[in-house]
């Protein structure tokens, strides 16, 4: 049961996660005990850690939706928690506000540089070709 508190105090994380962690150092009885009652208090919840997920990177670390739902597959989320999860993520909004805070470091660069450094840390970030240039040329239009 510590060692289940202690990772939960890091962050949130899914049951399969948690699972996952615990299995190496305990039986399987111990871990579905362990589970049992995290459930039970409402400390592991697929649906809150999948929002939790989903707002941390689009505060933090902007990435695009498909990438936000491939590493919630990676963490054990079943694909309709996701895709609730994800429902009305903007990318373009997104795109816009990972790119802006980049911008300020290029913004000295020519408009072919600026497009090319741009343009590939978007695409890094899970973005669509289409909302990569659109993002790009909405902040050279704004002359950032």
């Amino acid at each position: 049961m510590k060692s289940a508190y202690r990772l939960l105090g890091y962050r949130q994380r899914s049951e399969i996660e948690l699972r996952d962690k615990l299995n190496g150092k305990f039986t399987k009885a111990a871990v579905d005990t362990v589970i049992e009652h995290l459930r039970g208090k409402h400390m592991i919840d697929d649906a809150a850690f999948a929002q939790y997920w989903r707002e941390r990177r689009q505060t933090l670390s902007p990435r695009s939706g498909r990438l936000v739902a491939v590493e919630l597959r990676k963490k054990g989320v079943d694909k309709e928690v996701i895709n609730r999860a994800l429902d009305g993520y903007n990318d373009k909004e997104t795109a816009y506000r990972a790119a802006k805070k980049r911008a300020k470091l290029w913004s000295g660069y020519s408009y072919d540089e600026f497009v090319r450094k741009m343009g590939a840390f978007l695409l890094r970030r899970g973005f669509n070709y289409e909302v990569a240039k659109q993002t790009v040329d909405r902040l050279w239009k704004e002359g950032v």
